[in-house]
């Protein structure tokens, strides 16, 4: 009897221990799938939009679908969502939407909206 007690003793700690470690295991799996598949993702998406934006029909279309937007109604919205008294016909919406027109115009490569997309939330949002 106490040679059984004395293995259970051994067993229970090396059972718990296997549990945790499968616990683990299976969350860090399932995390490493989840970020594979967001990066393959954004590979995917990326690859995507090089091709759009190397074609000259697809990017006129963008950039007809762009000059119809109604910023206005946009500002308005973000001023309601966001609860701040700001001018809805803010100047902001107008300068970022006029940056991502040029873009557009100047078929800029994707690398360079990248940029653009830095740049605006480091002077707009950082600051």
């Amino acid at each position: 009897e106490l040679e059984m007690s004395s293995l259970h003793s051994y067993v229970m700690p090396l059972k718990a221990a296997y549990y945790c470690y499968d616990i683990i295991y299976s969350v860090v799996a399932d995390l490493f799938g989840r970020n594979l598949r967001r990066q393959l993702s954004l590979v995917q998406m990326t690859q995507a939009t090089r091709n759009i934006l190397r074609v000259n029909e697809q990017l006129s279309d963008m950039l007809s679908d762009w000059r119809e937007l109604n910023f206005v109604d946009i500002s308005r919205l973000s001023v309601f969502i966001t609860q701040q008294d700001a001018d809805p016909s803010s100047d902001l919406i107008r300068e970022v939407a006029l940056e991502m027109e040029q873009l557009f115009v100047k078929q800029s490569p994707l690398e360079v909206y990248f940029e653009w997309l830095d740049s605006v939330i480091e002077k707009r949002v950082c600051n």
